[in-house]
């Protein structure tokens, strides 16, 4: 079975028998045309798949570190401080 969605773009996907029953099936659970279940589907495949890409995993070494510093962040040495002071003064009209 291809699903194409009608739209300017269009996606065909090759299901077995089984498959398509499954997906018909799930889809009709939901009330819902098999165009809208796999676009809603995989669109959240999607987005998780996207989000997990550019996480960083810390170690607990690391993890304690990163919370360390954020609870305990180091005195703005004198390069932050101008820089600081001449973003305010760029700010006042």
């Amino acid at each position: 079975m291809a699903v194409s969605l009608r739209r300017k773009d269009e996606i065909k996907v090759p299901l077995s028998h089984k498959e398509k029953v499954a997906v018909e099936k799930a889809a009709s659970s939901l009330g819902v045309s098999l165009a809208e279940f796999f676009r809603v589907y995989v669109m959240r495949v999607i987005k998780f798949n996207l989000s997990t890409q550019n996480r960083i995993v810390l170690s607990e070494r690391d993890w304690k570190k990163a919370v360390y510093t954020l609870n305990h962040p180091p005195k703005p040495g004198k390069a932050l401080t101008a820089a600081a002071k001449e973003f305010k003064e760029s700010m006042s009209f």
